[in-house]
């Protein structure tokens, strides 16, 4: 009988004991969380400028970025505010909102007194790629263990 059987090195584990598991669990409970507790909340932050206002948000299952460009900044009452700002304010529910909104939008608006440019992403194709990329994570770390377990 080999010796090498009782190393605890050579003994393959279950692969819900590896910490790349624990990691992308926390990950996709945080993203379903965020998914399913936004649907009916928008909220987000911004930092205005007198050139520009940028706005980071997330709601209606979706996340998106947002820059306004100014043509013009007077200082008076309706200018954008500047320094950083945040948000939280819940959608009206006359507004229908979907569990699956569409995966990508992007717009580029010319308004009276700005440019309104951005991205939206819908959330269930972020924790889609989420998935897929860490089950190919845990699968190329079994496949690096496998490897390093065989006896030569």
């Amino acid at each position: 009988m080999r010796d090498d059987m009782n190393n605890p090195i050579m003994v393959a584990r279950h692969w819900h004991r590896y910490w790349i598991h624990w990691i992308g669990l926390v990950g996709l409970i945080f993203l379903l969380w965020s998914w399913f507790g936004f649907l009916r909340l928008d909220a987000g932050v911004s930092y205005g400028t007198r050139a520009a206002t940028y706005c980071l948000g997330m709601g209606d299952g979706g996340v998106g970025a947002l820059v306004f460009r100014h043509k013009q900044y007077s200082g008076l009452e309706g200018s954008p505010e500047l320094g950083f700002g945040c948000w939280k304010d819940p959608l009206d529910y006359e507004i229908e909102t979907t569990i699956f909104p569409p995966a990508l939008i992007t717009f580029h608006e010319d308004q009276s007194i700005s440019i309104m440019s951005g991205a939206w992403v819908g959330l269930w194709l972020i924790i889609l790629i989420y998935l897929l990329f860490w089950v190919s994570l845990i699968k190329l770390w079994r496949r690096r263990l496998r490897r390093s377990l065989r006896i030569p």
